[in-house]
């Protein structure tokens, strides 16, 4: 679970808690700061999908961001395939 802490006293507050567990956003930060931190919470993100691929580890450090997310919405896509049946019938 990732806690986003506004102010500091929140992120003293929640000091006991794991320190990745939560980030820490300065209000007086300019977008600039707020465009980084999407960015990274979306790399993380992607790096989670990367891990998830049934691949070998050199071949999914390879693949680009774009080419991570098409295979992974080939495999998704695959599962609720086979999931479903070829003929339309779901298989518990």
């Amino acid at each position: 679970m990732m806690m986003l802490s506004i102010s500091k006293e929140a992120s003293l507050r929640d000091s006991e808690c794991a320190k990745e567990d939560y980030i820490t956003i300065d209000a007086s930060k300019s977008t600039k700061g707020a465009s980084k931190l999407r960015r990274d919470l979306i790399n993380a993100e992607i790096a989670n999908l990367r891990d998830l691929l049934p691949l070998p580890p050199s071949t999914r450090q390879r693949l680009s961001q774009l080419q991570l997310m098409a295979l992974v919405c080939v495999f998704l896509r695959k599962a609720n395939y086979f999931q479903q049946g070829v003929w339309g019938r779901t298989y518990a």
